[in-house]
């Protein structure tokens, strides 16, 4: 699982996987807050009555409680993924663990970053990008994109050319061809397309980042998913989830095997538990392009049999990604192509 972290500088960059936060590096052997040990530490202080109380989900089956919040603390139970109670978040020397506050497990304590806001029983997006998309010629729509700027193509296919490139609240008239694109019909940039994945009818990120339309999201294929929520579908919008379908499946020709997608939309609820989780460190709710549905974090996690992620600067699947991501809208942030600084796993759907 990744998260957006904010740099001193001000710009919102990411993490590797939460897991790292408590153990080291993803690729790093070190002890995860759900090892099975055994030994008992002494009892952590509680969080304070008035801290918000949280309902949340385990995010795979090898969640644990135990009886502290240490990860050698007595084991108490692994309930599986998708198991639901409330609890607070700890801080001082409990911080990085919930306790529970309701259900069977009322008063031990989890990794946070073994627990997840996202109810896995309640589908988010109905899919067809209905609500966007309008039969009436000549509507006025606004990029909305956060910190991105998407891309103007000179015509409605990711192969065809960048005619320049687009930042938060620019106003487009134009027609929709389709739910995935959008023909500017008027102005410097008249007959180009611009993807609809980056549009909306007003110019206030506010009110969509975290809380867009059910009918504008569509869920990736379940093959595209990791062990880290299981059961949870990844939503991006929707023209977006058709370039990623159409990249996993060149990626797949290639490797043999499907991308890996830790997270995309990022609600603005799980917005609020990683910037509860993590203060300064995390992006204000609300900001986080995730929260658009137009950004994906490939796995960050050891698989293939490898010491690091398969997706780590300079891995033959790093490379196939940085030559031919934006074939299909997607990039890597280009602060983010050099080995070492910021996150190998990012990708930005920019159209």
């Amino acid at each position: 699982m990744v998260i957006a972290i904010r740099r001193a500088a001000g710009a919102v960059i990411g993490i590797t996987a939460l897991t790292a936060l408590a153990a080291g590096p993803a690729q790093a052997a070190q002890p995860h807050p759900d090892a099975s040990t055994q030994t008992a530490h002494a009892p952590a202080a509680v969080q304070h009555a008035d801290s918000q109380v949280w309902t949340l989900y385990t995010g795979s089956a090898g969640a644990s409680f135990r009886a502290n919040s240490s990860n050698t603390a007595t084991f108490v139970a692994r309930p599986g993924t998708g198991y639901q109670f409330t609890g607070v978040l700890g801080s001082g020397s409990t911080a990085g663990w919930v306790q529970a506050t309701s259900g069977t497990y009322t008063g031990q304590w989890i990794s946070a970053y073994s627990v997840t806001t996202t109810n896995p029983a309640q589908p988010l997006g109905s899919g067809a990008g209905s609500s966007a998309v309008v039969s009436t010629p000549n509507v006025t729509r606004y990029v909305v994109t956060g910190w991105a700027t998407p891309n103007i193509r000179a015509s409605y296919s990711y192969r065809s050319a960048i005619v320049a490139t687009v930042k938060q609240g620019v106003a487009f008239t134009g027609t929709y061809v389709n739910y995935a694109w959008f023909r500017i019909t008027s102005g410097t940039y008249a007959g180009r397309f611009i993807s609809t994945a980056m549009l909306q009818t007003s110019p206030n990120q506010a009110s969509y980042n975290g809380v867009m339309p059910a009918a504008e999201m569509c869920a990736a294929d379940s093959a595209l998913g990791t062990s880290w929520e299981p059961t949870t579908p990844r939503y991006l919008a929707c023209g977006a989830r058709d370039s990623l379908a159409n990249m996993n499946a060149a990626f797949k020709a290639t490797f043999g095997y499907n991308l890996s997608i830790s997270e995309a939309y990022r609600p603005l609820v799980k917005q609020q538990f990683y910037y509860d989780l993590l203060g300064s460190q995390a992006a204000v709710p609300g900001t986080s392009n995730h929260g658009l549905g137009q950004a994906i974090d490939f796995d960050t996690q050891t698989t293939k049999g490898g010491s690091t992620s398969i997706y780590y600067w300079g891995t033959p699947q790093d490379k196939w990604l940085t030559a031919n991501a934006l074939n299909w809208g997607f990039q890597r942030p280009k602060e983010y192509s050099t080995p070492g600084v910021g996150e190998y796993w990012h990708y930005t759907f920019v159209g």
